[in-house]
Formats: structure tokens, sequence, C-alpha cells
């Protein structure tokens, strides 16, 4: 970690920093952040970068350097960028839908779900995704973390219960990024349609066979019928009777 602490912090235009001892403020487009460090750690404002510097190669220290860097990395993007989480939900009458500025949530239980957003906390739910897709977006990292967290936990993903590979339902996070557990879902899935369809071959080729038993059969009887006088009602009755065949 002491690696990551030796790297300056770059501040992008708009951004600002105040340095009280151990407390610092970032301030930028997105909003303000403030955070109170170790203050074993020496932090300072140089040549538009926030530097870190720690008082001894112990270990500790090290661990705490790369750690205070790291957080005012995040503080940095926090307030220029921003940060997002995305949430797909997946099950028969599952749906999110925004109530204001809450979220609520309709995950099988008895009742509906209202998650209210904390300070600085915004949802998303995209129209085109009717109700499938959850975006939560915030400036501190670790918030926007555990609030996709908590709202993971009122529907965890279950497993398949009988219905195929779609899974039982639940709240994931990412909408287009898989698991171990999906991929390996996935591949079961593919092999089962392999297998349906080399079966649905083999009967078609069977019921080829049959069909042309048939055919030879009808014109053999057509010929003998032709023969004896019978006419054409008999004709037709053999061809429906191939056609079901």
């Amino acid at each position: 970690m002491s690696r990551v602490g030796k790297q300056p912090v770059a501040l992008p235009d708009k951004v600002s920093v105040s340095i009280d001892r151990n407390s610092v403020t970032i301030s930028g487009p997105k909003g303000k952040l403030s955070r109170d460090f170790n203050p074993e750690m020496a932090i300072r404002q140089e040549n538009g970068s926030i530097v870190v510097d720690r008082p001894s190669d112990q270990r500790h220290h090290k661990a705490l350097h790369g750690l205070t860097r790291a957080l005012l990395a995040n503080m940095v993007e926090g307030v220029s960028k921003g940060y997002r989480k995305t949430l797909q939900i997946q099950g028969v009458g599952y749906q999110a839908t925004l109530r204001g500025s809450s979220l609520q949530l309709r995950l099988g239980h008895s009742h509906e779900v209202i998650v209210e957003p904390p300070a600085d906390i915004t949802f998303d739910v995209p129209k085109d995704s009717r109700g499938a897709i959850i975006h939560v977006d915030g400036i501190d990292k670790q918030v926007v973390g555990q609030v996709a967290a908590d709202i993971r936990g009122w529907g965890p993903p279950r497993p398949a219960q009988g219905q195929g590979g779609g899974g039982g339902g639940g709240v994931s996070v990412g909408g287009g990024g898989g698991s171990r557990t999906r991929a390996r879902a996935c591949a079961i899935w593919a092999n089962m349609c392999v297998a349906k369809l080399a079966k649905l071959a083999n009967a078609s080729q069977a019921r080829n066979e049959e069909l042309e038993r048939w055919q030879i059969s009808l014109v053999a009887e057509k010929f003998w019928r032709a023969r004896d006088g019978i006419g054409a009602c008999a004709d037709e009755s053999l061809a429906q009777l191939c056609v079901h065949a």
C-alpha cells in the first residue's frame, strides 16, 4: 500500500481542498465531502495535488499511508464525477418504481418496500427498463455501496426452483455482468437445449421415414383400388390418413 500512498492525488478543475490538520474538506461540481484522517498521516496540498506523507516505514504506517491516499482519491472523484451502482431486478412480478425521491420495491413480500434515500443519494429507474434496473447515484463511494447493499438485502437472488435457467428472482448487482454461478447455469441450459434439438432431429428423421412408408402404401393402395374400381373417395381417405401420420 505504500506505493499507492506515494502517488499524489491530482485535483481536477473546479475542485478545491481545505486541510485543517487531520480534517480534509473537498468541494466540487457534485458536492462537498469532509473526512477526518489518522493524525499520524501528514496531508498537504502541493502543485495542484494532494500529497500524503508517513512518519516512518513501519508496517502500520505503510498501511495507513496507502489507505489515506485511496480515501482522498475517492473523495476527489466523488465530488468531480460521482459514483453509480446499478442493480438488476429479476423475477415474475418483481418491479421497482419511483415515488418522488423514494424507491418503491415489489419483491414478492406481503407488502411493498419503501427505501428512503440518505443525504446526497438519488435513485433512478429508467423507463425503458420497465422497473427492472435501479441506479444508485451519489458522491460518497462508501454510502453508495452501502445503500445498494441494503436494497439488495430486501430481495437477495434465490436459486431456481423448477423455473429453468432463469433463476428464482431477486436483486443482483450489475446490469450486464455475470458471475460464475450464472455462467454455470447458462452452460447447463445450453447443454439442455442442444440435447433437446438432437432429440427433435432424431424424431423428425423417424417421422420422415414413417411418412415415406405411408406414401408408398398410398401409391400401392391407389393402384389396386383403381384396378378394382372403388373410386376416388378411398384415395381421399388414405391421403388424410397419411397426413395425420
